[in-house]
């Protein structure tokens, strides 16, 4: 076995204490902006957050100045919302007319990093970096600089970078808080027209019998049909309102209730109608109906934007749950890296017992894992995209969300856990994490103060009569309980829980959306929740989740990697991160591969160009400066089809695996990477093997 370098391990562990600063600067930014998420509903307007921002931002990088261009949603214009110091205002403005007109402020909107241009006179750098999300970009800082852009490290840029997205992710989300607020408030004064209208005869009225003639119609009626009179009452009402003519054909009364139809209009035009029918007898039968509609297409369009508002709400509120838990992460991740560098200075001082160093290599990777499977559960628990339902093991998202609460509750609150139920739900995995993190998160806030048990139970519940909870379908059931022993609710707060915005909370310590997500996620997956509660007694929630058919499980056949023979091929590694092109390149050439290394996408494709026979596979990252990695894999199988390309990423939600297979990409790998794997997988994709 070679002897293990020490030069080597020595840039290793320079490599691990770099990204170890770097990951709490991250975790720094990441907490202390998160703090507006529990008190977004209580500002004002943005100046806090761009002010929290400036804070930060003057302690990455030096500035003399700092401001913050806006957008104006409604011109999309871009304006001066403040200026540090003020007296700089006019200056600031002035420089930015001039970078708006020769394309500077353009050029830094689309590479959505920090851009540092000359000023127009050449007497100072400055620094444009844009504020952008998903959704739209939200403004530009711009900030004068003390020192030449060449001092700034190239850490401090990208802690910027990740400072401008949480500020911008920040900014969102005092607009959705109040945007949902204002559509709340639209709805009831909506709701309170309807009512209006109803006492002044302002709803369709019609007058129709029981083979559909109108024989009357009120001019609201007439003008939605967009018929004249004598137009209308030659029409059958069966040809204006669907699906009326069978439900006038059944016994009773089905139409005293109100359901939801539509009428077509004369351009053909669909109105959604909330409608009535009231019955005229004649010989125990009906022979005319009493229509009364009401157009609800604002309605319809409030509840399609309160959902959209309600999707993105949730992603806010799990980011506040992280925020909470921010310490906690941190301490796993101290933990881990504790590990890491005790293990990395044994075997720097086992260099001469090469047995002992390679333990210590070993317990190194277990780390790297561990650090690994946390990060996944960050991503997972954070991803604002929503996965398909599928059958879901609740007992495993359980052991998930209690793994990664342990480290940020109290050594004074005792967690116990009895999980007897394997059964499946058919559900989402990230709305059923988020459940449980939010009650049981909620269970910890009320013992934070004196301790006590945190209790979680998960068993199967046949319900089969409606004593269990009056809304629930026979059938069976996964029951999750969650139990504290904490100051308990009172009677009042109990008729108010799932409320939005209601918390018993101080003000900043939570927004009041948590129990209203967990009974949304409930609801929709046909479940019901109970609640126990009384004043300094605790509390016990009860999840009803109903079974999911069972269906057969899908295994992917592994692949083998173990026993990995070299080759003599020539292989492309295209990465910006010099520590992995090393490690990477290093690794492969003890196997005897032929490794060229390329920093930039651009340059990598320019010399494959050169001689597209010479290659046998290529490997690249996905996030690179330039060129991204899948838009170099596009260019590469386009002069190459059958090239096996490799596409590797630390998290992406442009590229998922699918997305990447459907482009003719052989294997799309997480990092970090397991060089044992990827050279099974490099020998596989060389031999012809199936990917």
């Amino acid at each position: 076995m070679n002897k293990p370098d020490p030069i080597d391990l020595e840039k290793r562990l320079a490599y691990f204490e770099q990204k170890n600063m770097f990951m709490h600067q991250a975790l720094d930014i990441a907490r202390e902006l998160s703090d507006f998420q529990a008190s977004l509903n209580q500002l004002e307007d943005q100046g806090p957050i761009l002010e929290k921002t400036l804070d930060k931002a003057s302690s990455l990088i030096g500035f003399k100045t700092i401001s913050f261009f806006l957008v104006d949603e409604d011109t999309a214009d871009f304006y001066l919302y403040s200026c540090s110091p003020e007296s700089q205002r006019n200056h600031i403005q002035t420089e930015i007319d001039t970078f708006i007109e020769d394309g500077t402020f353009s050029r830094a909107i689309f590479e959505k990093k920090a851009v540092t241009p000359y000023s127009g006179d050449q007497s100072e750098y400055f620094l444009l970096h844009v504020m952008t999300t998903v959704s739209r970009v939200r403004g530009m800082f711009v900030g004068t600089l003390t020192r030449h852009p060449k001092y700034i490290q190239e850490t401090s840029l990208e802690l910027f970078s990740i400072l401008m997205a949480h500020c911008s992710n920040a900014l969102e989300s005092y607009e959705l808080y109040h945007k949902i607020r204002q559509s709340n408030q639209a709805l009831a004064a909506s709701e309170n027209n309807y009512r209006l209208l109803a006492e002044t005869a302002r709803e369709m009225i019609l007058k129709v019998t029981i083979q559909g003639r109108i024989e009357y119609a009120n001019s609201s009626a007439i003008q939605a049909s967009e018929f004249s009179k004598s137009e209308l009452y030659q029409h059958s009402v069966f040809d204006l309102i669907e699906d009326l003519k069978h439900a006038l054909a059944m016994k009773g009364d089905p139409l005293r209730k109100s359901r939801t139809t539509r009428m077509i209009t004369r351009s053909g035009r669909l109105i959604p109608l909330e409608l009535n029918a009231t019955p005229f007898m004649e010989n125990d039968s009906p022979t005319v109906f009493l229509l009364v509609a009401r157009d609800i297409s604002e309605r319809v369009l409030f509840e399609k934007e309160k959902m959209t508002l309600k999707s993105e709400l949730w992603q806010s509120q799990k980011m506040e749950a992280l925020g909470a838990l921010a310490g906690g992460i941190a301490h796993d991740f101290n933990n881990i890296l504790s590990g890491i560098f005790g293990y990395s200075q044994l075997a720097l001082s086992h260099l001469d017992a090469p047995d002992k160093a390679k333990g210590n290599i070993e317990q190194i990777m277990v780390g790297a894992r561990k650090a690994t499977d946390l990060v996944q559960q960050i991503l997972a628990f954070t991803r604002k995209s929503e996965q398909e339902n599928q059958p879901l093991k609740v007992s495993l998202v359980i052991k998930e969300a209690l793994k990664l609460l342990r480290a940020s509750i109290p050594s004074t609150i005792k967690i116990t856990e009895d999980i007897s139920s394997a059964s499946k739900v058919l559900a989402d995995p990230i709305k059923i994490h988020q459940l449980i993190m939010n009650l049981c998160t909620n269970a910890f806030h009320a013992m934070v103060d004196n301790g006590g048990v945190l209790s979680v139970s998960l068993y199967d519940q046949i319900v089969s009569d409606s004593a269990i909870l009056p809304g629930l379908a026979l059938g069976t059931y996964v029951c999750l309980e969650v139990e504290d022993t904490g100051h308990g609710m009172d009677t009042d707060t109990l008729d108010r829980i799932y409320d939005p915005y209601f918390t018993t909370k101080e003000a900043g310590k939570g927004t009041g959306l948590g129990m209203s997500v967990v009974q949304g996620i409930v609801k929709e997956y046909k479940g019901d929740i109970a609640v126990e509660s009384e004043l300094n007694k605790g509390s016990l929630f009860r999840i009803y989740l109903p079974v999911a058919l069972q269906d057969k499980e899908h295994h992917l056949p592994a692949r083998n990697n173990e026993g990995m023979t070299g080759g003599s091929e020539t292989i492309m590694i295209v990465d910006d991160e010099e520590a992995l092109l090393d490690s990477t390149k290093n690794y492969l050439e003890d196997f005897g591969y032929q490794v060229h290394t390329y920093t930039n996408g651009q340059t990598a494709l320019d010399a494959f160009k050169l001689t597209p026979k010479n290659f046998d596979l290529v490997i690249t990252d996905m996030t690179m400066p330039e060129m991204t990695g899948d838009h170099l894999a596009a260019s590469l199988l386009g002069i190459r089809p059958d090239l096996p390309v490799f596409l590797c990423t630390g998290y992406s939600e442009r590229v998922t695996p699918d997305k990447a297979r459907k482009m003719g990409i052989r294997e799309y790998i997480q990092k970090p990477m397991v060089l044992d794997e990827l050279g099974g997988l490099i020998r596989n994709a060389l031999d012809g093997s199936a990917p």
